[in-house]
């Protein structure tokens, strides 16, 4: 427990560290501002630490450029170390799933099919089982008094977590975090779809692979494979985008048709990949079928 705790925050403090580094060498004085805080904030004594901001947020007129920067950095500081938690504490479950001495390997597919294998569990209980559990359900909603800019969400946070997810290298990306707005004006529908868009990327992304971990687990067991339709889909996706007329008083008929026209592009630029991946004669027709929006 001890070495994961570390591993977090040794993770956090690379980003803090490396973020600050880029804010510094365009302004110099808000890095340090920066660096005085987060040198602060761990000091026990809450009057010290109350002292040191305060001192600072006197230096920084109220209204002024300097301040808003400030602020600005701190939150997107705050947003990175949340992206970064959520990926070292989704790193360390994968890393015990794989440990066979831990219990969470309960958690992993093969494993399950194996115990229930060795209890000799009906096959109709099991299709049974997996009919009933197998199955993730998501609502989103990208409500438009959420205050965090959609361009800061797709080419800032979704691409910052891709980043980590690959083990990329993100320096780069820093100087553009720098630059995007964090916060933004009340969304448009369209703004709100886009983000919506973005997110169901990532969903379907985690659905194929999730797909191949099944088709894998169930390679040993035949006869389980025989009763588990792995075609059928176990992600289901409700979104609020474009329909929440209580969230946004721009959301009408016209916005909601224009709203489906782009999820079901995006849906048809998805599978046209998809079907270019696995190229053959028989991928072809329904290819030119997706190209000429001739499905109905």
């Amino acid at each position: 427990m001890n070495d994961e705790i570390e591993e977090l925050d040794e993770d956090q403090k690379a980003i803090l560290v490396r973020f600050i580094n880029q804010i510094s060498k365009q302004n110099k004085e808000i890095g340090n501002y920066l660096k005085e805080i987060f040198n602060i904030c761990t000091n026990p004594d809450r009057q010290t630490r109350i002292n040191v901001y305060k001192k600072i947020l006197n230096e920084l007129p109220f209204g002024s450029i300097k301040r808003e920067k400030l602020i600005e950095y701190y939150a997107k500081i705050m947003d990175l170390e949340r992206r970064v938690r959520k990926f070292v504490n989704a790193k360390i479950y994968n890393e015990k799933i794989e440990n066979p001495r831990s219990t969470a390997t309960a958690d992993r597919l093969d494993y399950v099919f194996h115990r229930m294998k060795e209890e000799d569990v009906p096959i109709e209980k099991l299709k049974e089982f997996f009919n009933e559990n197998a199955y993730a359900i998501f609502s989103l909603t990208m409500h438009p008094t959420n205050p965090t800019s959609t361009d800061y969400t797709v080419k800032g946070g979704i691409q910052f977590d891709k980043y980590l997810d690959n083990n990329i290298d993100y320096e780069e990306h820093l100087k553009l975090l720098e630059d995007l707005p964090i916060v933004g004006q009340k969304k448009t529908i369209e703004e709100e779809v886009k983000e919506t868009i973005a997110i169901l990327d990532i969903i379907y992304e985690t659905s194929i692979k999730l797909r191949f971990k099944l088709i894998e687990s169930l390679r040993d067991i035949p006869s389980y494979g025989s009763v588990i339709d792995v075609n059928t889909p176990i992600i289901q996706v409700s979104i609020w985008s474009a329909g929440d007329g209580d969230g946004n008083e721009n959301a009408n008929i016209q916005e909601l048709e224009h709203a489906f026209e782009l999820l079901r592009q995006r849906i048809k630029q998805l599978y046209l990949h998809d079907i270019q991946e696995i190229k053959s004669n028989k991928t072809k027709i329904i290819e030119e079928k997706l190209i000429n929006n001739s499905y109905k």
